[in-house]
């Protein structure tokens, strides 16, 4: 298991299978192309999986994660619990891949 530290320092970004579509503020898309399989998204999703673009690390894209939805008022505590939640989901899911791979 990687240690916090080193998955901050990973570069990931959207697998090769994976595209993302945004048609308004309100439909936005991730789609399998592979499987053909299809999730709506909502506004978190598509900005969350938008920033991993194999060029930011997991450390950069948590910090821009946060300081967007911490305006909102959720406090950073709960923005790093859902961020690390979501991450591992991703990760678990194949949605996202190390930017080598």
């Amino acid at each position: 298991m990687l240690e916090k530290d080193d998955v901050n320092k990973l570069v990931m970004k959207l697998a090769d299978n994976q595209f993302l579509y945004k048609l308004d503020d309100s439909l936005m898309w991730l789609f399998n192309i592979e499987t053909g399989e299809t999730y709506n998204l909502n506004e978190l999703s598509y900005f969350t999986l938008s920033i991993f673009d194999g060029k930011r690390t997991v450390g950069e894209i948590r910090q821009l994660y946060v300081d967007r939805y911490s305006k909102s008022g959720v406090g950073e505590e709960v923005l790093l619990k859902d961020f690390n939640s979501l991450l591992e989901h991703l990760i678990k899911d194949s949605v996202i891949t190390l930017k080598n791979k």
